[in-house]
Order: C-alpha cells, then structure tokens, then sequence
C-alpha cells in the first residue's frame, strides 16, 4: 500500500518509487532539505565544534547566525517548481 514518507513532501508509490504529496509550486525547497538533512538550523559553532553557547558567543557567530537566517528564509520563500525552472 501507499504510505507517507514526508507528510506533504512525498509518499511511497504503490509499485515502489515516490510522488509529489503536493504541488510542486506548494512545496518549499526547505522542506525537501529538511527531509533530507534535519532541522536546516545548525546548532553547533563553527569555531568550536560545540554546542552554541548563548552565553559566550563566538567572535564569527552574528555573521553565520545571520547568513544561516538568510538561506533558511530564501529556502522557505523559493518553491519546488521555481527552482525546476530556474
């Protein structure tokens, strides 16, 4: 049977392989990121290697804090079917 694989994103097919679960122009490209790699945010300096400590902040963290923002909300804002056509 069909089965879910990323709510919205895709599901299973009946004779294997998958499907959009949405329209492509409904789908964020942040969401199939996220489906492939985890929460799009890093949580981990790029320093250190540690956990983000918000206490003591890296010298570089606002300048990746700050890009990392702006490639999570241009994924979110660019669809599936935009980037096809790109």
């Amino acid at each position: 049977g069909s089965g879910s694989v990323h709510p919205g994103l895709s599901c299973l097919g009946r004779n294997g392989g998958y499907w959009l679960g949405s329209a492509a122009a409904d789908i964020p490209m942040l969401s199939i990121v996220e489906a492939v790699e985890g929460d799009a945010r890093r949580s981990r300096c790029v320093v250190s290697g540690l956990p983000c400590d918000p206490e003591h902040r890296c010298q570089v963290h606002e300048i990746f804090a700050g890009a990392q923002e702006a490639l999570i909300s241009r994924l979110a804002e660019a669809s599936l079917d935009s980037a096809l056509k790109a």
